[in-house]
């Protein structure tokens, strides 16, 4: 009867033993293990967790770069047709600017246009290789010419025309340039993003946001360059000795006062309609409206109506990359048409990547230029040669 007793007893111990271990282990899995520590933001794959000041940190080191570069693109998504890109190589200390910017149509032959410039000494000096953009356009090849006159002036492609000061204009541009060219969002709003969408993988910083993910007027406030430049070419015939009288005027500003990146490039042309009454023996009857265009890259309709955003970061290389799509209104004007100008919306994907760089640009006594009077006085002399 005792020997029953103690095993009842045992008994009795040992199942209130694995009652209350079994009570300890529920509450062990249900009490949070992390529940003193603070909320993280995205943390990285292979790294400790995102810190929105970090990233800030670093972006602002970026615009401590004194040599770098700049690349831009845009294409047209509805086709995948490039219509264009931009490259800048830029220098700090020095103040230089180098520019080359490519426009592409479909529509039009030649089919690709050239425009290079330079930009000396924070824009006191600038120049344009005219020459080059005259042969992108087939402009010397028009009725009003004498025959190979684009041929007659190849030797002359590599050369830079000067911009008259009296028509330059880029004070904002003269302290910092960096600051006008990096694509950065407003930065209040980039950072209520990047609490949610910032993560940091293999050294990169990346983000990626889409649609409503998208603050409105994301890039508000935000001062970036608009380069402009406008050319008037007219060619007429003198009244008593019937030589050519020909006129460049090349007006070229930088401007810093728009939330977007823009490139604008207009040439206007007037030859006289007298041009053959006072030399028929040289001149060409005009068949077709003096070539003129109007062409244009720019972030303004895509930024306007934004629906993707991605930032990659390399922070070791100072590598900065950033894809904009949108919606933007794209216009193709050339008075050699006798259409009216479409004016279409189209999806654009604009990619753009700054860099720091160990380029030189080329020194104004290294570069071939001319002045305008200069660059008139050959080409009167060219264009009242025999064919």
């Amino acid at each position: 009867m005792k020997n029953l007793a103690k095993k009842i007893f045992f008994g009795f111990v040992l199942i209130l033993f694995f009652a209350l271990s079994t009570m300890a282990q529920t509450i062990i899995a249900v009490t949070p293990s992390n529940a003193s520590q603070e909320p993280v933001i995205n943390s990285s794959k292979d790294e400790s967790p995102v810190s929105v000041e970090a990233f800030n940190r670093a972006i602002d080191r970026m615009l401590e770069i004194d040599q770098y570069q700049v690349s831009m693109k845009w294409t047209d998504l509805t086709d995948n047709h490039l219509m264009g890109q931009a490259f800048l190589l830029a220098d700090e200390s020095q103040g230089d600017l180098l520019g080359r910017l490519l426009f592409f149509s479909d529509e039009f032959t030649p089919m690709t246009t050239h425009f290079n410039f330079v930009a000396y000494r924070h824009f006191e000096l600038a120049y344009v290789q005219s020459f080059k953009y005259w042969e992108s356009l087939g402009f010397f090849k028009q009725a009003f010419f004498p025959y190979l006159t684009d041929l007659r002036l190849a030797p002359f492609v590599n050369y830079y025309l000067q911009v008259d000061n009296d028509y330059l204009q880029a004070k904002p541009l003269s302290s910092n340039m960096l600051q006008s060219l990096l694509l950065l969002p407003n930065r209040d709003k980039l950072n209520q993003v990047a609490k949610d969408y910032l993560v940091k993988d293999q050294g990169n910083y990346r983000l990626s946001v889409e649609r409503l993910e998208i603050p409105a007027q994301f890039f508000e406030g935000e001062s970036l360059l608009n380069f402009t430049y406008r050319q008037d070419y007219e060619l007429n015939p003198t009244s008593k000795d019937q030589h050519l009288n020909q006129s460049i005027k090349q007006e070229m500003n930088f401007v810093k006062d728009k939330s977007y990146l823009a490139f604008n490039v207009d040439l206007n042309t007037t030859i006289s309609q007298d041009l053959a009454k006072a030399n028929p023996s040289k001149a060409r009857l005009p068949l077709l409206p003096p070539l003129s265009r109007k062409e244009s890259l720019s972030t303004a309709g895509i930024m306007d109506k934004l629906t993707k955003f991605s930032l990659d970061f390399d922070v070791k290389d100072r590598v900065y990359r950033v894809v904009l799509e949108g919606m933007t209104e794209y216009v193709d004007f050339n008075l050699l048409s006798t259409n009216t100008a479409n004016l279409q919306t189209r999806p654009v994907r604009f990619e753009y990547i700054l860099r720091p760089v160990k380029r030189s640009i080329p020194s104004l006594g290294d570069l071939p230029t001319m002045n305008q009077a200069e660059a008139n006085y050959y080409m009167e002399r060219l264009l009242e040669s025999e064919d």
